[in-house]
């Protein structure tokens, strides 16, 4: 577990929050994928947000630990063919709002568009947003939406291209009626534009490849976050801190008789990032146990 208010100490000192932006509220993030669970080779990585999305494995896209970001995330590993990951229809509500999609992409090709991320089918008239690396030689980040589901209303394009091989940071962000793209931590490129983002109507939400199974990513994609309700990079800056770690998790429930939390690293945190710093135990004997040795809490 991850993130910041009451935390774990370790040798007396509380471990520090991420350097990194995290939304105010956990309940704000409406996607968080490929940010530390699934197994090498397997299809059982889940939507850890608060309102999970299905996840369905399309192709041979699975789980991967050979290639990853950070030690013991796996990340999503695609063929450029037919792989991907539906993540059903349902609108993620960018609309109007504040919002920010962030992920970790390596490339391993340059043949054609690669999808990042998109809810957009123009073959059944059906645009919402998506987000991808323009082809061959090009190589460039680009963010596309439609306010109306059928026609562009923005692109945003990198000035720097995304190179096989490596991996690379990148954010697409809007606030008020300003979108920023960030490539790594420097901010690529920014304009204004006051519509919606169309919901993409019963265009799926896909990673990896669109509905028609074409413009695959080739290579792996590492966590990926969408927030909606607050614009994390506030003001849009010209230089962010990339994360350094998978995105916090603010997940905790103890529920039933005799339920315990046992913390058994030597950097174990617990991390509620709401402002109460409130650890609620509500069933008879809850427990929570840290064998780190310190045997503290720390509340800042």
């Amino acid at each position: 577990m991850f993130a910041s208010a009451l935390r774990a100490a370790t040798a007396n000192k509380p471990i520090p929050p991420p350097p990194f932006a995290n939304p105010k509220n956990f309940s704000d993030v409406k996607l968080l994928i490929n940010n530390g669970n699934g197994t090498e080779g397997n299809t059982d990585m889940t939507d850890m947000s608060l309102s999970p999305r299905p996840v369905s494995y399309i192709g041979a896209a699975q789980m991967d630990t050979g290639i990853v970001k950070f030690p013991d995330v796996p990340t999503l590993l695609m063929d450029g063919v037919t792989d991907g990951l539906d993540l059903d229809d349902a609108d993620i509500g960018l609309a109007g709002n504040n919002w920010v999609i962030e992920f970790w992409m390596n490339p391993d090709d340059t043949a054609g568009n690669q999808t990042v991320i998109r809810k957009w089918d123009g073959s059944i008239g059906q645009r919402g947003f998506y987000i991808w690396r323009l082809a061959d030689a090009d190589q460039r980040l680009q963010f596309v939406f439609s306010s109306n589901g059928s026609t562009t209303a923005l692109t945003l394009t990198s000035v720097n291209k995304v190179l096989n091989g490596f991996w690379a940071y990148g954010a697409v962000q809007r606030e008020g009626n300003l979108f920023s793209m960030w490539l790594g931590s420097v901010r690529e490129k920014q304009a204004t534009n006051s519509l919606s983002v169309s919901n993409g109507g019963s265009a799926e939400l896909r990673v990896g490849n669109r509905s028609s199974s074409s413009d695959e990513w080739d290579g792996n994609l590492g966590p990926i976050r969408i927030t909606v309700g607050e614009a994390i990079f506030t003001n849009s800056p010209l230089n962010i801190v990339i994360p350094t770690g998978p995105w916090p998790v603010d997940i905790l429930e103890l529920e039933s008789v005799n339920d315990k939390l046992e913390l058994q690293a030597t950097t174990d945190n617990i991390l509620l990032e709401d402002s109460s710093g409130v650890l609620s135990l509500e069933g008879t004997g809850d427990a929570i146990t840290l064998e780190d040795g310190s045997g503290r809490l720390a509340l800042d």
